[in-house]
This record gives C-alpha cells, structure tokens and sequence, in this order.
C-alpha cells in the first residue's frame, strides 16, 4: 500500500460523510421516535392493566351482588311461604270462629235499642226457642250505619255468636222451617273477613 498524502484520503471520504450525515440524523431521528412510541406504549400499557383491574374489580362485586340477590331471593321465597302458610292458619281460625255465627237480618235498627234482646224475641216468637244467657256469647250489628233516622225498616245485619255450635245449629235449623215469608232471615256467617 502506497502511502497518500492526509488531504487525499480525507476527500476520499467527504462523500461519505456528506451521506452518513442525514443518515446519522434519521437514525437520531428514528431513535427519538422509537424513544417516544416506546415511552407511549408503556404509558398505555400501565394504563391498560390498571383497567383491566378495574374490570377485574367490577366483575368480583358483581359477583358479590350476584350471590347476595340470589340469598335476598331466598329469603323473599322462605319469607313468602312462611306469610302463605300464616294467611291459611289464618283463615283457618277465621272459619273456626265463624263457625258458632249466624247472621240475622230484617231486625229495624232503632236508636236505643237493645239488639241481644231484639234477638232473643226473635228466637222466642218466631222460632219457639229459648236459649239460657250463656247460650250466646255476643250479639252487635254490623256494617255501615245509615245516619239521619232514628228507625229504619232494613237495619244493619246483626252477628249473633252462640258459645257451642249445637245451640247455632238449633237455631238455624228452625229458621229455615219457620221463617220464610217473614221479613227476617237467619243465615250462617260465610262471609270471608279476610
């Protein structure tokens, strides 16, 4: 190899560097770029897992309130069953103690009145029936009252409750021999108070 002089070889490689040159700054440039978009994507990735968490979060409460609907539901269904099965005892005790009533109506209403003893007269007059005071246990009318009069031909229904079921029984199966035509009618207590 020949020796050059340092001026030759340096224009040997001015070329070069005139290439290299915008090169070297597009190679900057990418790498300032790539930097950037590295820094970005880092950034969107933090921010990715942080709401893939919170998504995570949501589903595990969802989860949560999930299985605290299915034990309300539960407790609604044992809740029903329990206010069904209390509704039928109850309507058990109803027709039980419905069952020593008779409902007697066609009796005037009267301001001073004295509706057992209206009652009794009934029973006496009309059915040939004495009962012994302890025969009824309670007698009082019923319904809405009508205001205005002292006596009105259709009184309110009056409840009569015998204290033994014989004694209703009586009662009734007289009623429906000797009390048709007349003006007063002697029923069971079927109404459903419930």
């Amino acid at each position: 190899m020949t020796d050059r002089p340092k001026s030759e070889s340096r224009r040997a490689f001015a070329p070069l560097a005139v290439i290299t040159s915008p090169v070297v700054v597009m190679v900057g440039l990418l790498i300032v770029t790539m930097s950037g978009l590295w820094s970005i994507h880092n950034y969107t990735a933090s921010k990715l897992n942080e709401v893939i968490s919170a998504v995570g979060d949501l589903n595990r409460e969802q989860q949560r309130l999930l299985d605290v609907q299915r034990e309300l539901q539960n407790s609604v269904g044992m809740l029903e069953s329990g206010l069904t099965a209390q509704r039928e005892s109850l309507a058990d005790v109803d027709r039980f103690s419905r069952e020593r009533n008779l409902i007697v109506s066609g009796i005037p209403e009267r301001e001073d009145e004295n509706v057992e003893s209206m009652v009794r007269e009934l029973f006496v007059k009309k059915l040939s029936l004495t009962h012994d005071d302890r025969a009824i246990e309670e007698v009082r009318r019923f319904g809405r009252k009508v205001s205005g009069t002292k006596e009105t031909n259709e009184g309110r229904k009056i409840l009569v409750r015998f204290s033994n079921f014989r004694d209703k029984t009586e009662v009734l199966l007289q009623a429906k021999m000797y009390l048709n035509g007349t003006p007063y009618i002697v029923e069971n207590d079927l109404k459903t108070w419930l």
